[in-house]
Order: structure tokens, then C-alpha cells, then sequence
């Protein structure tokens, strides 16, 4: 067979530059640009400016697209050191979007994860390499990385899943974390009657009632039976907490004793009299009446406390709350009082 000649090298050469190169754009001259124009061409990374407003996420409208399921049985699992990333049971495809550019899972794909020397975070991700923006499968594809993921040459990453594995233990015990984020659109109405069926939108898409001021999202059990079954307002509480009468009650007038959590703010609001055998007895000053235990969602990390009003105008008369780490709600006021309230306190789960 002859050797390649300086013709023939310099005609594969071109050949491989119309592979690895976009078209390019012409630049402007001066301060700035805009782009597209109409009759030019834009490259991939002009592409991803483009679209980058869209937003990077999982295409969800149900059945848990790109979940990561083990193998029909646990000893299959373990002994092929293996985990299958899964398509809708909807649709039986999974979407996704990243910089612009569209993921496409048309079956479940098997995934090894080997046996480590020695402990070992894999992630699973969808990997957006502008090397093979012009390869036939398009420049993203399922990748599973130990440890550290690949940047090299401008890659791009949406984390689904992260599976930590020690030496000697099996697949089926590593610690599983869900990352899977998914993206969907903003709309607007008017009113809540004017809201789409949940179910015919993207799981997450948030919509803005503006007669209404209120903000709620696409939501739901998101079962094999499709996608989002409800809208949620943001605004509702996500726990809610009223005490029963008992020791101490409602005093008959205000807010009956009680509290909710939106997001991680507590609200809690009421007013107490003394109940049972004590029905009819005023609240001593100096003296600590635990007046409820609330649930655990709505306990601080620590202490908080508050002055809150009594039974009068008279500014001196208030009480000192405490809300313990056990949720304890604990009232000491400082002269005697027919009812003591707790509205008004407030506090984050945050710290």
C-alpha cells in the first residue's frame, strides 16, 4: 500500500476541519454586536448564549424521566456492580435541556458502578461536550464520573444522581442522593379559574394569579399516571398546628392558640386562659406555664425569645415567651393576667 502524500495529508486535514468547525459569524467592527443576522449563520456557543434563558433541567409531565433504579433484583444489582437510569413510564422517554440543546432517552440505560479501592462518589450526569456539537447523537450524553467530573474542553454538566459506594459494600447499600433539576415555564393569568389543567403542563411550571396576587406551582403526586395533579400556592402553609383545648384554651376572643410553617418561617399566633381545674384563674407573674409543645416541623434549631402583650392595654403588661428546641412554648409574665397571647413571634428554621 503507498504512503500517504503532502496532497493526500493536506485533503484529510480539510476533511477534519469541516468536522470539528462551526460556521462562523461574521464580527462587526467596533464596541459591540448583536446576533442573529438574518443570512448568518451562529455557532454552538452563540447558540447556548442565545437559549441560555431557559434555563438548564429535566423536561418532567410525570413518570419520573431519568430515574435511577436498580436492576430487577438486588443480587442482579450487586453482581453486575450496576444501576439502569430510566425512561418516563409515561412515555417511555425522558427529556431534558441543557445550554440550549435538547437530551433525548429513548430507553433505559445500564450504568456501571464499580467496586472502589476505596470510598467513591460517582456522578451520574448529562454531559454537554462542544467537541461533538456536530457528532450525528448530537453533543450530549449520559456520563457517570468518579469523584470529579470532566470540564475539559467546555463541558458542561446537569448532576442527576450521586451514588457513594465504600470498598467491599454492595451497590444495593450505597448511598443514593437525588439531584434530577427540572425546568418549566412561567405563565400568567388573570384568575385561579383561568389556570390550565395541571396535568397538561410541565411538572413545576409556576403560574402568577395577578388579580389574585398569588403565585402557585404545578404539583402533585407526579405517579405513572402522569404529571403534576394540583396547583399550590406558595403562599400556603406547608404545616399547620392548632392546640386543643386542655390545661390552657382559647380564651373565646383573637386567634385560637396555634401556628404554621411557610417555607422555613414559623408564625404563631393566639390567646391562652387557664383551663381545667384552674378555668377562671388569672396567670401568676414570675411563674413558667408551658402552654404548648409544637410539632417537629416547626421547632428551632435554638431558643428563641419574644415580649408579647396580656390581657390589657396597659403597656407593662406583658409576658416573656420562650420556644425551646423541643418545641416547647413556655410563658412568663410579668404581673398577673386573665389570658396571655403569643401573636406576633416569628422566626426562621434556618439557624
Amino acid at each position: 500500500m503507498a504512503g500517504p502524500t503532502p496532497e493526500s495529508n493536506l485533503a484529510l486535514i480539510e476533511e477534519l476541519q469541516t468536522l470539528v468547525s462551526a460556521d462562523t459569524y461574521e464580527m462587526p467592527e467596533g464596541p459591540e454586536f448583536s446576533y442573529p443576522a438574518v443570512g448568518q449563520a451562529v455557532d454552538d456557543e452563540m447558540w447556548k448564549f442565545i437559549t441560555l434563558a431557559l434555563g438548564n433541567g429535566i423536561l418532567d409531565d410525570g413518570g419520573w424521566p431519568y430515574w435511577l433504579r436498580k436492576l430487577d433484583s438486588d443480587s442482579e444489582t450487586n453482581s453486575a456492580n450496576q444501576m439502569k437510569l430510566t425512561v418516563a413510564t409515561t412515555t417511555g422517554t425522558a427529556q431534558a435541556v441543557l445550554r440550549g440543546f435538547y437530551h433525548r432517552l429513548l430507553q433505559d440505560m445500564r450504568l456501571d458502578f464499580k467496586m472502589p479501592l476505596s470510598e467513591t462518589t460517582y456522578y451520574v450526569v448529562l454531559e454537554l461536550n462542544p467537541l461533538k456539537a456536530r457528532d450525528p447523537e448530537g453533543p450530549i450524553s449520559v456520563k457517570v464520573y468518579p469523584n470529579d467530573l470532566n470540564t475539559e474542553s467546555g463541558r458542561q454538566h446537569l448532576i442527576l444522581w450521586t451514588v457513594t459506594r465504600k470498598p467491599n459494600q454492595l451497590l444495593t447499600d450505597a448511598v443514593v442522593t437525588r439531584y434530577r433539576p427540572r425546568v418549566a415555564p412561567t405563565v400568567t393569568v388573570t384568575r385561579g379559574s383561568d389556570l390550565p389543567d395541571p396535568a397538561s403542563v410541565l411538572y413545576g411550571t409556576v403560574a402568577v394569579v395577578y388579580d389574585e396576587k398569588d403565585i402557585v406551582i404545578a404539583r402533585g403526586a407526579n405517579n405513572a399516571e402522569g404529571g403534576a395533579t394540583r396547583w399550590e400556592s406558595l403562599n400556603d402553609a406547608d404545616q399547620e398546628y392548632t392546640r386543643p383545648d386542655g390545661v390552657y384554651k382559647w380564651v373565646g376572643h383573637g386567634a385560637k392558640p396555634g401556628g404554621c410553617r411557610i417555607g422555613r418561617v414559623v408564625y404563631l399566633e393566639g390567646r391562652f386562659a387557664r383551663g381545667d381545674r384552674f378555668e377562671g384563674q388569672d396567670f401568676n407573674a414570675g411563674t413558667d406555664y408551658e402552654l404548648m409543645t409544637l410539632p417537629e416541623g416547626m421547632r428551632p434549631k435554638s431558643e428563641r425569645r419574644f415580649v408579647t402583650k396580656k390581657s390589657d392595654y396597659n403597656a407593662a403588661n406583658t409576658a416573656t415567651i420562650r420556644v425551646g428546641t423541643d418545641g416547647k412554648v413556655i410563658a412568663r409574665p410579668g404581673v398577673q393576667a386573665a389570658w396571655i397571647g403569643v401573636d406576633g413571634i416569628v422566626y426562621t428554621l434556618t439557624r
